[in-house]
């Protein structure tokens, strides 16, 4: 398990399979890929109290079957992914370089190895349905700008209890409905991962024991997709559309609002009430995600805005968060396919003083501000640099930077 010797690996194997696509491949049913992440977390400008330095590395091996191309038959398609997770020995040890609300680095876990997704998809027109082991976060609750960014409160909201992501996945119904500039997006997902008796649903090949006992995550969203179209996106007749042009305008729109609606009726958060009754309660919230894409210009370079609230009954009960993003502001690189990108973001998390009576970290708010510059090296190379800055009344000294590098090696 050595990461150098795997890094060589993995990149000899890119190598190749980069030169095996100078010329175009027969379709191919069955997709196979591998991207390798090495991260490195300084802590900067802090007394030696704590932890100075962290590391961690993480493989992702998936995995799509295109069941028509294999059997003939229109029945959809098989995903899976493994996932591999080396953990920083003091955070495994339970002393993390901080221990924050925002999460700093959206990898970081405990040492896992796991099938993190197996799902089956299908798609009727305009309906289609996700049924296996998801990660939810790859559709529901997500700011596409905001994605960029690699604190972990950027990618979903902490004041969203219960929603089953990284490292956690967890057994799932999803459908969905495309039509014209708006999608309506339903999920049933096993709850157990956040619940008071809390598993690691990501390494259950079965349903938790809080699942069977009602103990499920359902949230809905509608997003809508408006604005008028760039001259050159390939969309033809906005007024009358097929599935495909709907799924087009989607991803050309320039402006995206999704409003979203969840419940955990698992117990999740503690009955506060009652010392004698630690059953806990189940818990609900709203949420409210946008994208705009300020301006376009030459290339593939843009200039967007992504924005993300979230409101709950539990503590935090409530999280907003913006980010500013600058994707392809330069030529790509010699050897690369795309330019380097910049993001700029920012994050506040409120917490209930209530939960003091119990001790619990989430009893001040925080802040965050990022800035990271990725940039792709090789088209199978991705490399970014990112600071954070953090604030909080029980941070160390209030005020905690970090600086963080992240190696990417495989598909992007």
């Amino acid at each position: 398990y050595d990461p150098v010797l795997l890094t060589i690996v993995l990149l000899l194997i890119l190598t190749v399979v980069n030169l095996a696509k100078a010329a175009p491949p027969a379709q191919d049913p069955l997709s196979v890929s591998a991207t390798f992440t090495i991260e490195g977390v300084r802590k900067v400008g802090s007394a030696k109290s704590s932890p100075q330095t962290e590391r961690r590395y993480v493989l992702s091996l998936p995995v799509e079957a295109d069941l028509k191309s294999l059997t003939g038959f229109r029945i959809g398609s098989l995903s899976a992914q493994g996932l591999f997770i080396n953990e920083d020995p003091d955070l495994m040890k339970g002393s993390p370089i901080v221990d924050d609300l925002h999460a700093y680095s959206n990898l970081r876990a405990e040492n896992r190895y796991q099938l993190f997704e197996l799902f089956w998809s299908q798609r009727w027109g305009q309906f289609s349905t996700r049924i296996g082991k998801l990660d939810a976060n790859d559709h529901f609750a997500v700011s596409e700008h905001e994605a960029m960014l690699i604190n972990g409160a950027a990618g979903f909201s902490p004041s969203i209890a219960g929603l089953p992501s990284y490292p956690d996945s967890a057994w799932s119904i999803q459908c969905a409905y495309t039509w014209h500039r708006v999608d309506a997006l339903f999920g049933a997902f096993d709850g157990g991962s956040t619940s008071l008796r809390a598993v690691p649903t990501g390494q259950q090949l079965r349903l938790s024991e809080e699942a069977l006992q009602g103990g499920l995550f359902y949230i809905a969203q509608l997003s809508f997709h408006l604005g008028e179209l760039h001259q050159e996106d390939p969309i033809t007749s906005p007024q009358l559309s097929s599935p495909q042009q709907d799924r087009n305008f989607t991803a050309k729109a320039p402006y995206h609002i999704t409003i979203g609606i969840w419940t955990h009726r698992g117990a999740v958060v503690p009955n506060l009430e009652d010392d004698q009754d630690n059953d806990g309660q189940p818990t609900s919230g709203l949420y409210l995600t946008s994208d705009v894409t300020l301006a376009r210009f030459k290339g593939a370079s843009e200039l967007g805005l992504g924005f993300q609230a979230a409101i709950s009954q539990h503590d935090p009960p409530l999280h907003l968060s913006s980010a500013l993003t600058w994707s392809e502001f330069m030529s790509p690189l010699a050897w690369s396919e795309t330019g380097p990108s910049l993001a700029m973001g920012i994050s506040h998390i409120s917490s209930a003083a209530s939960l003091s009576k119990i001790g619990s970290q989430y009893a001040s708010s925080e802040q965050l501000f990022e800035l990271t510059l990725a940039t792709p090296l090789l088209p199978s190379f991705m490399t970014s640099l990112s600071w954070i800055t953090l604030r909080g009344k029980l941070l160390p000294k209030r005020v905690v930077n970090l600086l963080i590098a992240r190696a990417v090696l495989g598909t992007l």
